[in-house]
């Protein structure tokens, strides 16, 4: 059923169009997209009207100053009756999948007048069913009367193939008066990639030759094919430059093309009275074939590491299965960011200031103020930071501690240079990412912790970190814990995080699970596109996987590979670049009954690396002092906040009593 038969009619005539707002005096709550993407299921059960009572408005904003988008949320009823007859003109959206393009679905409904990029209302159904509008949130009256959004100019469809089919005739002659223009997506699957009908005489003057350079079919013809022709060109290059086509002609006159609906927007005039509709790309299904389950059946994606709920456990994990790369199709993970970079101009960087950069690291003693560390001193001095634009991948057969190590990074990251990380647990649940970094950071036993079964004085001393790590990360440090995750909702959910440092995936599965796309076969396309996300968002990108297969490890063709294997309390770290192989060894401590692992003491012959041609009787590098002492050994009330940043710096002297 497609967005144009199900919009119609479904809003009822005598819905109240007044609304109110959350905030002070009925004002709306104004949230940022990273908060709102979290609530968002509750927000839109907010503003539906119930017991006679309006429905809630939300302000959601993306960005900050100039660039700030700002998108109301509001009620079905809230619209007045001309913009409730023109529901199904605009894009539709269900809930699991508005949630993690929450960002883009802002910026469309607030537009962009200074770029000639239109505001486009965005609905949002629950299931079949219109639930709230996001539209710009400037239209909101100030006495809370019925919301106006003006005719945008072209009309928008959305339709399957079969749907097109079905009204062709009558769609081409809508086109070649420029009347409308469609967006059409594959029969089989609502969510792929989509492609754009656009009526030649809306195309501007950039892109007006493409009917001369496109190959041009025959309505009778394209009709026959195109479920396949979709598919095509969805599938080609979408940069503007390598944009691919199908023009569709009517007695032998070019009326229509069939492009990347991406694309569209670039491609189609804005006059005056009359500007293009700028519409995000639907996200495509998780690997496996999975899609997100109701709206009503999954919680919520995003929250602060101090969120008390209990999530689901992690998922069980399937059969082993050999590692053959992903087959082409809808499994396929698609690479984020693609419809971003298509538009914007690359830069080139002259060789000069390059080596500028290079020299200044020289004698400084340490890694670039802005590589991500461990906060493990013995491991910083081997690995010299995580740098932007690098994915790093942290390997380890399953026990050997992978996940604690990027859990390690992301608690340095907030807690000493107090900045953004976005932590995408795969398996894991906010719960489980929160008494984790509990259990270390209080060092606590960890399964004690999880089943309430600490001693009083180890309840302080976790309560005490509770209360710290709330204030220190309890705004920086965000969790997606939601089902089905994919790398391209790690990207879109990091885009909206102002600031970010460090993306970090706990983690990727060796075992394939049909309900976690981070997993089995899927994991060398996942590896790809997390190398993108690295790319496009100038972040470094840490992931555990499960596994320390040679094979494998070296399928997934990271920048950096850190491999972990452990004998009881000792842990070997192999440093490894994809160009040079394994350079050097850090050697820890494994105390996995406090979820951490600390450097080794002083009692250990220290060295800094051991080369990996050294024969196995060769001495392990060495490892700097003492620190990581366990936090008992600390009063719990020297530890505050400032203490407890500074403890968690590797370069300060000392032994550190909070990991």
């Amino acid at each position: 059923m497609s967005d144009r038969s199900v919009l119609s009619d479904a809003v009822p005539a005598d819905w109240g169009s007044v609304w109110v707002g959350a905030g002070t005096d009925g004002a709306p709550e104004v949230l940022q997209v990273s908060v709102a993407r979290g609530r968002l299921f509750e927000l839109v059960t907010q503003a539906r009207p119930q017991g006679g009572k309006p429905g809630v408005v939300t302000v959601v904003t993306k960005g900050r100053g100039k660039k700030e988008a700002r998108a109301a949320l509001v009620p079905l009823g809230c619209l007045d009756e001309s913009a409730r007859s023109r529901l199904s003109e605009w894009p539709s959206w269900a809930q699991t999948a508005a949630r993690p393009k929450l960002g883009d679905l802002v910026v469309a409904a607030a537009g962009d007048p200074e770029q000639g990029v239109p505001a486009t209302p965005q609905v949002l159904l629950d299931r079949t069913t219109p639930a709230a509008v996001l539209v710009n949130a400037a239209l909101l009256p100030d006495d809370g009367g019925p919301v106006k959004v003006a005719v945008s100019g072209w009309r928008h469809l959305t339709l399957s193939a079969r749907e097109a089919a079905q009204d062709w005739a009558a769609l081409l002659g809508e086109m070649a008066s420029g009347e409308v223009w469609v967006e059409v997506y594959r029969s089989k699957s609502s969510t792929s990639s989509r492609a754009a009908l656009v009526p030649v005489v809306a195309l501007n003057a950039e892109h007006a030759g493409l009917p001369e350079t496109w190959p041009v079919r025959d309505e009778a013809s394209v009709l026959g094919e195109l479920d396949a022709l979709v598919e095509e060109v969805t599938g080609k290059a979408t940069t503007q430059h390598d944009a691919h086509g199908v023009v569709v002609a009517r007695e032998g006159a070019p009326v229509a093309v069939l492009m990347n609906a991406s694309q569209a927007p670039l491609a189609m005039v804005r006059p005056a009275g009359r500007p293009s509709v700028a519409q995000p790309e639907r996200p495509r299904p998780a690997p496996g074939g999975v899609q997100d389950p109701a709206a009503g059946d999954i919680e919520l994606r995003v929250a602060s590491v101090a969120a008390p709920d209990e999530a689901h456990d992690a998922a069980a994990p399937g059969e082993l299965d050999t590692m053959d790369p992903e087959p082409a199709g809808e499994s396929a993970e698609p690479v984020p960011g693609a419809g971003l970079a298509g538009a914007s101009r690359r830069s080139v960087s002259a060789l000069g200031d390059v080596l500028r950069e290079v020299m200044a690291l020289q004698g400084s003693g340490g890694p670039p103020t802005e590589a991500a560390r461990f906060g493990l001193r013995g491991l910083d001095e081997v690995v010299g930071g995580l740098l932007p634009g690098k994915l790093t991948l942290v390997a380890g057969a399953p026990g050997a501690g992978s996940s604690l190590l990027v859990a390690a990074v992301a608690s340095d990251t907030v807690l000493r240079r107090r900045l953004p990380v976005l932590y995408a647990a795969s398996g894991l649940t906010r719960t489980d990412v929160a008494m984790r970094v509990i259990a270390a950071q209080a060092a606590v036993n960890y399964r004690a912790l999880r089943t309430g079964q600490l001693t009083d004085e180890e309840q302080e001393r976790a309560a005490t970190v509770g209360a710290q790590l709330s204030v220190l990360a309890g705004s920086v440090w965000h969790i997606d814990d939601g089902a089905g995750l994919t790398a391209s909702d790690i990207a879109e959910v990091a885009r909206d995080i102002e600031g970010l440092a460090l993306v970090v995936v706990d983690r990727l599965q060796r075992a394939h699970d049909p309900a976690v796309p981070l997993s089995g076969r899927a994991l060398p396309a996942a590896a790809q596109a997390l190398t993108h996300v690295a790319r496009l968002l100038k972040v470094p990108v840490v992931a555990a996987v499960d596994t320390d297969e040679a094979e494998l490890v070296a399928a997934l063709d990271a920048d950096v590979t850190l491999t972990v294997r452990r004998r009881d309390d000792r842990a070997e770290v192999d440093y490894a670049e994809r160009d040079f192989g394994t350079l050097a060894c850090a050697v820890l401590r494994a105390d996995l009954a406090c979820a951490r692992f600390t450097d080794v003491p002083d009692s250990v012959d220290p060295t800094l690396v051991k080369a990996p041609q050294a024969t196995e009787t060769s001495a392990p590098s060495s490892v700097a002092g003492p620190q990581n002492a366990p936090a008992g050994d600390v009063p719990v009330e020297e530890r505050d906040p400032e203490l407890l940043a500074r403890q968690s710096d590797p370069e300060q002297a000392g032994p550190r009593q909070v990991h």
